[in-house]
């Protein structure tokens, strides 16, 4: 992509866009610390974020006060049909240092962490829980 006056774009599309324009979220782009990708193609990316907020109620005194940290967290929740061979690559980012990925609905690249990882043989189903490393 490139500006009006022929300068190429310093930010390289990660994926393909859909027909209107935007980022195809179920596409799934894993990076390695060594900088290779893993890109899933996804059934189904659920993304749930939350704030951090802190509480305190007061013995004897009138209600409680709420406090917003002013910090998110996301949890992605993915399903996805993969072979073993593309499998065995993720268990290793798994089991490995720091990964990030692209954020699939806004394509920022994110660090992240692996919560938990499960996958069928028989039917090639991979659900995995990737949580957003907030820094």
């Amino acid at each position: 992509m490139s500006d009006p006056y022929g300068w190429p774009d310093s930010k390289p599309e990660h994926r393909p866009k859909d027909s209107d324009g935007r980022s195809n979220p179920l596409d799934l782009v894993i990076i390695k610390p060594n900088d290779d990708r893993i890109k899933i193609t996804c059934k189904e990316v659920q993304v749930s974020v939350e704030r951090r907020l802190q509480r305190t109620i007061l013995r004897g005194g009138e209600g409680d006060d709420m406090e917003d940290q002013g910090s998110e967290s996301a949890l992605y929740s993915i399903r996805a049909e993969i072979n073993s061979d593309k499998y065995l690559e993720l268990m290793d980012v798994f089991r490995g240092t720091q990964p990030r990925m692209i954020e699939p609905f806004d394509g920022r690249e994110i660090k992240v962490a692996f919560s938990n990882i499960s996958y069928s043989a028989s039917t090639k189903e991979l659900k995995t829980d990737i949580i957003e490393d907030i820094a």
